[in-house]
């Protein structure tokens, strides 16, 4: 009995499918021979014979009727594009979704008794009916959420709804043309009744009136004997089944104008309530604490002052840095946008709290534009997140990078807009809004913006390999990236001479931040340290439900996902060998791409593919929207926990306000905070804004000139190399110290080399000492004693403060006339352009008189030999270990190892010389210390075991006293002359100063020798030098006017050419296609 129910069960599963496939078959049939009716000539039958032209026929009994019959005085041709996608299902198998850009014809019939009409009446009575299918996915729209969203039923229902708005305006529609290519298409001339019963309400997709499940189609538009007609079905069968994996699928979410409000509400009220005790702070305590925070606050403050001036663009500042040019190395618009709020607040602090809730508000809105792709409510909780995500927050308020925080700000509105534009090929304003938007970034934060350049590169490329996009898209979004940067050539151009692309590269790269995952994702260490880095444990399951759910997920979060790992990885250690090592990884740290992976990773596990694309679990809204808010739960709590540690101000300094206070009184010129930066940015600020003093020092020094004389300065302090420290401070023209008493470890030492010096303590509060030296503006005599040529030039500095670093590293970039100057010139590291004019200059040198030391340490290298070569003396390599035992005359003398961190000691011996003067053992052999070869009938000395650097590292007494008896240099400081300056005036673009001598002299000017820097004496052109980045001039006897203006150099010209050019360029390629491809794109 069981088998038997078994077969009758079998039995009746076979006849339902033979049923259902007679019933295709039969559609099949009633199908075809429809078409084949209308694919014959009007005036062939069936079968041949003659018939009755279609014009005859009472179409409505096939569900076509025409309207009107009513003639017409004339006909309005019109065009317009449709961009959008759709699939199409077979039975059970559904069709891949892909893009569109049909082209719609109409003919307009005009009555004869009506006026004129005008075209862009009609184009935009016609638009009207296409713009809510613009973009989208037909098959979630009405009427295709229950008809294939064939070309077909699209020609039939857009004449329908067209002749009825043109009906509304006395027009009748003739004809309607929809050509899905520009060789095939559909020609519609009457309406058809089947969708008048259709409306938007209870939308299926399989219940179809039976009207439209036999849809009829007009004949075709172009000749009929050309035309390469389609047997729909036939095609539809040979089509293959759908690969979701390739599928760019767009799920074309529409809300109503209510819901978009209250999304914005949501937002806005979650970002409030995050930030409200920074909003509404007690009374003085709405000062910031972040690192960087108050040296933005003060370029913010400046500009807002020079703008009441009437100086709108100031290129020039005297605060920081010995005078340099504020917003040529540092992005303009944040604080354009900084000094507004200051006007609107009066308060340049509450103006940077406002300034900051203002991004992460904007930050935050813009998800709403992804609705149209995640649906409004994943958007509005991905905003949500993003307006207190953790990183954003500690860049905000921990380091305090307000250009930084604006440039986030603006990343999620130009990701989903550069990706309508990689989609949308015909849609010109996105691609203009892309140039727009990466020139506002790159006003906003350089570095950034060229990572923003990359990810969207990197993002561009994975889209192709998932289907996302084609090869035209992806070229056409690296010409709008490009076309973005060189437009804001103006800034840009002038901005990379300098600034951190003149540090030294390889000295960046030692200094680059990596985070190991298990600080970077533990949620303790940030509340240990508030400026840690932290990724946030809460991704880790995010990415945990985002991989598994791949199938499910749409190309262009796939992209997303892999951008949003590797940024992830390389902020590992474990990758640090291999980030170093590429292309300018000196200037794009790995840190600051997380602002890019927490978008990547933050909209691509809150975004999913319709129903129909999903995996079999994942189908169920229920189960992805318990997903989504899962997610969403995770992120907000690890990010609450960030935001209560991290969002909050305080009050002032009252220590720094006292010193200010002591400093406004004395009233000097130029105060140098040594600090080791311990006391933060606030002296940036307080000491210039309060006290009204320049400052030797300011914050974030990257595009000062003098930035290398600063680490310099920085480095003696910390190495208590007090004499050289000083020495800088008087060139520099630092007539007030104030010092953290923490960062002076041998004080005796600083009391008393401050006082040779002349400079003298004036007192102190809560550890924070003021001195004062001169109480006005100086020039400083230049005393010519030793120049040191090479990379090691700030060693020797270091060592023995009378020692002069040379302008250039290059031997032969040294006039003759300008080396006698210098009765000795030590070559220690140095290079050359040309070997033979490098040698030729250091022999007519000696032959001179000069007196000549050569360390071979760090010249170029033979190319055969691998070793450096000069004068025919070649450095041979010597590996030591332990002390070093050196002979020299009857005497020994040994020096101290060094430090367990540095058990080897690699160095280069001349081999080569007439004289050995002083050397050591080394596997029985002698190894030259010092001695020297005769060139040309003169002594060129030489040096060995790098022996300086030996001394400068260790501080050994014996290797001093070594290398002192050798250069006859004093490791003292010997106090200059100063000229006191009888005028001092600061102009727009520069200085005017006077002074009186009764003799001439070579000046040291404390004033950063920049690029376009002129100098004229009583209206006479001077010629001018560099003293390690200050100015250099000889100057006559008497009284005398200085002006220093700085102008504009070729790279200004060349960057606002380059960018008139791009924007000309680009205007010009949009305006030719608009033409060309017709008013609606």
């Amino acid at each position: 009995m069981l088998i038997l129910a078994e077969a009758e069960e079998t039995v009746a599963s076979k006849e339902k499918q033979l049923v259902g496939i007679n019933e295709e078959i039969n559609a099949l049939g009633r199908e075809m021979r429809f078409y084949q009716r209308f694919s014959r000539p009007e005036s062939e039958g069936a079968d041949g014979r003659e018939e009755p032209a279609l014009k005859g026929r009472d179409l409505k009994s096939d569900g076509f009727y025409n309207g009107t019959d009513s003639p017409s005085t004339y006909i309005i041709k019109l065009a317009t594009f449709v961009n959008a996608r759709h699939f199409v299902s077979f039975g059970k198998k559904t069709g891949p979704v892909h893009a569109h850009s049909w082209q719609i014809q109409i003919d307009v019939q005009v009555p004869g008794k009506s006026e004129l009409v005008g075209f862009a009446k009609v184009l935009d009575a016609v638009k009207s009916v296409f713009i809510p299918y613009e973009e989208s996915l037909l098959n979630k729209l009405y009427p295709f959420n229950k008809v294939q969203p064939t070309t077909e039923n699209m020609a039939l229902f857009f004449f329908n709804r067209l002749d009825d708005i043109l009906k509304s305006m006395d027009l009748s529609l003739g004809r309607l043309s929809v050509w899905e290519t520009p060789t095939k298409g559909i020609e519609v001339n009457c309406r058809f009744a089947g969708f008048e019963g259709l409306d938007g309400n209870g939308m299926q997709e399989d219940d179809p009136p039976e009207a439209l499940q036999q849809v009829a189609v007009t004949t075709v538009s172009g000749d009929a004997q050309d035309y390469p007609f389609r047997n729909i079905q036939e095609e539809a069968c040979a089509a293959p089944a759908p690969d979701l994996e390739k599928t760019a699928a767009v799920t074309g979410f529409r809300q109503s104008a209510g819901r978009y409000l209250l999304a914005v509400l949501i937002i806005s009220l979650a970002a409030i309530i995050s930030y409200g005790n920074v909003l509404w702070p007690p009374a003085e305590q709405h000062y910031p604490w972040g690192s960087d925070t108050w040296g933005h606050l003060f370029k913010a403050e400046y500009l807002y002052h020079e703008i009441l001036k009437g100086n709108y663009y100031p290129d020039f500042s005297q605060f920081w840095y010995n005078g340099g040019q504020p917003f040529r190395y540092w992005a303009p618009l944040p604080y354009y946008l900084l000094a507004l709020m200051r006007w609107f607040t009066g308060d340049i602090y509450y103006a940077g709290i406002y300034f900051v809730f203002v991004c992460a508000l904007f930050g935050g809105l813009s998800w709403i534009l992804y609705s149209g792709r995640m649906g409004l409510a994943p958007s509005i909780l991905a905003g949500v997140v993003w307006s207190v995500w953790q990183d954003n927050v500690r860049v905000a308020f921990s380091e305090g990078n307000l250009p930084r925080v604006l440039a986030t700000a603006l990343l999620p509105l130009l990701f989903i807009i550069f990706l309508k534009a990689l989609e949308n090929r015909k849609s010109y304003l996105n691609l203009l809004s892309v140039v727009v938007l990466i020139h506002l970034v790159i006003l906003c934060h350089a570095m950034i913006a060229a990572i923003y350049c990359l990810c969207l590169l990197m993002f561009t490329f994975l889209l192709w390999v998932f289907g996302g996009c084609r090869p035209g898209d992806c070229q056409r979004g690296l010409l709008a990236l490009a076309a973005g940067v060189a437009s804001a050539s103006w800034w840009l151009l002038p901005s990379l001479t300098g600034g951190i692309t003149s540090l030294d590269a390889e000295a960046v790269r030692s200094a680059i931040q990596f985070v190991p995952a298990e600080i970077s994702f533990n949620p303790i260490t940030r509340f240990a340290n508030r400026e840690t880095f932290y990724w946030g444990i809460s991704l880790l399951p995010a990415i945990a439900v985002t991989l598994p759910a791949w199938p499910s997920k749409p190309p262009w979060a796939k992209s997303l996902v892999i951008c949003g790992l590797v940024l992830m990885l390389i902020t590992f250690p474990a990758f640090q060998v291999f980030y170093t090592n590429m292309p300018m990884s000196n200037l794009l740290w790995p840190l600051r791409f997380s602002s890019f992976a927490a978008l990547a990773l933050l909209a691509s596990c809150l975004v999913f593919n319709p129903p129909e694309g999903r995996q079999r679990l994942l189908k169920s809204t229920y189960v992805t929207g318990f997903l989504i808010a899962g997610i969403f739960a995770a992120l907000l709590l690890d990010c609450l926990l960030s935001v209560r540690t991290l969002v909050y101000t305080g009050p002032r300094s009252s220590s720094l306000m006292e010193i200010a206070g002591m400093l406004e009184d004395r009233r000097g010129w130029r105060v140098a905070t040594l600090d080791l930066s311990r006391l933060g940015s606030a002296p940036s600020f307080i000491f210039s804004n309060t006290a009204g003093l320049e400052q030797v020092f300011g914050w974030a020094w990257q595009g000062a000139v003098t930035s290398s004389s600063i680490m310099l300065l920085n480095t003696g302090l910390e190495k208590e190399y007090y004499p050289f420290l000083f020495r800088s401070c008087i060139n520099l023209g630092a007539t007030e110290l104030v010092v953290d008493d923490e960062v002076i470890k041998g004080k005796d030492a600083f009391s008393k080399a401050a006082g040779i010096a002349g400079y003298k303590y004036l007192g102190g509060e809560a550890g924070i000492s003021l001195w004062h030296s001169k109480d006005g503006p100086y020039l400083v005599e230049k005393k010519n004693k030793c120049l040191v040529v090479g990379k090691q030039g700030e060693i020797l500095s270091m060592l023995f403060p009378g020692v002069e670093i040379g302008y250039s590293a290059y031997i032969d970039d040294y006039p003759l006339e300008y080396l006698k100057k210098f009765p000795q010139v030590i070559f220690s590291g140095s290079e050359w352009r040309s070997k033979s004019r490098a040698a030729e200059a250091v022999t007519r040198y000696a032959e001179a008189g000069g007196k000549v030391f050569i360390e071979l340490a760090g010249m170029p290298q033979n190319v055969l030999s691998k070793q450096p070569e000069f004068l025919g003396v070649a450095g041979e390599t010597v590996t030591l270990r332990g002390q070093l035992e050196i002979l020299g005359g009857d005497k020994k003398y040994l020096l101290q190892p060094f430090s367990p961190e540095i058990p080897l000691w690699k160095s280069y011996i001349p081999l080569g010389l007439d004289e050995i003067a002083m050397e050591f053992m080394y596997y029985g052999n002698r190894a030259p210390v010092y001695g020297y070869k005769v060139v040309n009938g003169h002594r060129i000395n030489f040096l060995g075991a790098n022996i300086s650097y030996h001394a400068y590292l260790t501080g050994d007494p014996v290797a001093l006293k070594i290398i002192k008896d050798i250069l006859n240099l004093s490791m003292n400081y010997e106090a200059q002359q100063t000229v006191p300056l009888t005028e001092y005036r600061i102009t727009e673009n520069g200085y005017v100063l006077g002074y009186n001598s009764d003799h001439g002299f070579e000046a040291i000017v404390p004033i950063a020798a920049m690029d376009g820097m002129t100098v004229r004496v009583d209206g006479t052109p001077w010629e001018t030098g560099k003293y390690e980045n200050l100015l250099q001039m000889s100057l006559p006897s008497g009284s005398h006017t200085i002006v220093i203006a700085l102008t504009k150099g070729p790279d200004y010209r060349w960057g606002t050419a380059l960018s008139v050019g791009s924007v000309a360029m680009l205007f010009i390629s949009l305006i030719y296609f608009g033409r060309r491809d017709g008013p609606d794109r």
